[in-house]
């Protein structure tokens, strides 16, 4: 019976632990260390400037849920701003918005760090990170290191580039039927040796 009880509480203990939000989690997509060679204005469209820039990233075969976004951003004039993630066509964003990850003014330290998110998306699949700017404005830094899809919208629909990529980080954690099975696993295995260690017990 004190086995069986330790095994639950065990059980229990790994449960809570990887429920949480950023436990465990996964970078899947990060170009922050690449050297900086400029950066996008992003502010409101009738200022003759793109309302909105995004950066594509992709899920992984596991992880799938967002825990954490890094945006190498910076208050350009203070305003009103939000971040969305947009499903993908393969090449350019695509709407109804899948989740709003942050709306509020602009003035904050660089880089802008969310934590503590828990936005389930689907496993090997293309999104896109949007910034879009409502009033005053923000710099996103690039790269020119390497070529990876964005986008930006003017306000006459989405335009896409693979130079210089926008500068972010994207973490995650597998999703909830993963978690399940590998907590069955463990489950499994802490049985098995529980067993193995009385059959032992008893021929001694």
């Amino acid at each position: 019976m004190k086995s069986k009880n330790f095994i639950l509480v065990c059980a229990i203990g790994f449960v809570a632990s990887v429920s949480a939000p950023g436990v465990w989690a996964t970078t899947i997509f990060d170009n922050t260390g690449y050297f900086v060679n400029g950066g996008q204005l992003v502010q409101p469209q009738n200022n003759a400037g793109s309302g909105s820039y995004a950066q594509a990233f992709t899920t992984t075969a596991v992880d799938a849920t967002i825990t954490d976004i890094e945006l190498r951003l910076s208050t350009f004039f203070t305003g009103n701003y939000s971040v969305d993630i947009y499903a993908s066509d393969g090449s350019v964003p695509t709407g109804p918005v899948v989740a709003n990850v942050f709306s509020g003014g602009t003035d904050f330290p660089s880089p802008k760090i969310l934590t503590g998110l828990n936005i389930a998306l689907s496993l090997n699949t293309q999104y896109f990170i949007a910034v879009s700017v409502t009033s005053g404005s923000l710099l996103w830094t690039y790269t020119n290191a390497y070529t990876d899809l964005n986008a930006f919208d003017n306000g006459t629909g989405w335009g896409t580039s693979t130079a210089q990529p926008l500068q972010m980080k994207v973490s995650a954690v597998p999703e909830p039927s993963t978690w399940a099975l590998l907590i069955l696993v463990g489950i499994g295995f802490a049985v098995a040796r529980s067993r193995r260690s009385r059959s032992s017990s008893t021929l001694a």
